[in-house]
């Protein structure tokens, strides 16, 4: 049975740290700038604008940090933006992935196609 979804990426140029990373990766202890991408993936029923792109992307826009995800993971900044977008849309399936790029990612969420 296909499946439908709408999906929205924004880049966010930010800080984290890993403060208890292991000695073979110390240089991620201090905080460090990665331009995050930040994509979700919303399901969707109806194909005419069910959620509206613009809306979901001015979403993600206003629940990004200025500057810092402090000592958050990808998967932990992704869990955050899932539970915000969870509060505005309780039965969509969502999924969410944070892209610190060199294609490593962290994922949360519910399986969207």
């Amino acid at each position: 049975m296909p499946t439908s979804y709408i999906e929205v990426s924004i880049n966010v140029l930010a800080y984290h740290s890993w403060e208890k990373a292991p000695d073979h990766r110390i240089y991620l202890r201090p905080s460090h700038q990665h331009n995050f991408k930040i994509t979700a993936r919303c399901g969707i029923v109806e194909l005419d604008r069910q959620i509206e792109f613009h809306d979901l992307r001015d979403f993600l826009v206003k629940s990004s940090p200025e500057n810092s995800f402090d000592s958050m993971s990808c998967e932990q900044i992704a869990k955050g933006y899932y539970d915000r977008l969870r509060k505005i849309l309780p039965k969509t399936p969502i999924s969410i992935v944070v892209d610190e790029g060199d294609d490593v990612r962290g994922k949360y969420g519910d399986v969207v196609a």
